[in-house]
């Protein structure tokens, strides 16, 4: 089985990656994709082993996996019992915060306007917006959240 750590999957070559993690359809499975969009080559599977999602990371896949594995485990257990005001609250939060990482993205493209326009004063870093994660693939942990709140 590869290493785990991002830095030996860092200088592995796609092709090393998808030997080592090779399609599957095991449940909750993790899989690299080498025939996927470039920036989103890792796969999760479903407690069916359906791929459900593509993130640009081994981290968040195995994220996404975990979050499943457990969901999975607390709905047949009856753990995982959210009435329809929850449900919709929940709902709600990630959407407020998918329209905030939304608008974060707008003025990082904005901001990004000046630093190619050599007669335009450059925006100091100090009041710059900071991305929440640092990674390309925010959006879908969204998505993974918001699809784990649909009935099962």
């Amino acid at each position: 089985m590869a290493d785990e750590n991002s830095t030996a999957q860092d200088n592995a070559t796609p092709e090393q990656l998808a030997k080592q993690f090779p399609c599957n359809e095991n449940p909750f499975g993790v899989w690299y994709d080498i025939d996927g969009d470039s920036l989103n080559r890792w796969v999760t599977n479903n407690e069916n082993g359906d791929s459900i999602s593509d993130v640009a990371s081994y981290e968040i896949a195995t994220v996404i996996a975990d979050a499943l594995r457990v969901r999975h485990k607390m709905i047949n257990n009856d753990c995982l019992i959210l009435d329809a005001e929850q449900q919709k609250g929940i709902n709600y939060a990630l959407l407020i915060g998918l329209e905030s990482f939304g608008e974060l993205e707008r003025i990082n493209d904005e901001v990004g306007k000046y630093d190619l326009v050599p007669s335009l004063e450059k925006i100091p870093e100090s009041i710059r917006p900071i991305h929440p994660t640092g990674a390309n693939d925010t959006i879908s942990a969204f998505a993974a959240a918001l699809r784990y709140m649909q009935p099962v």
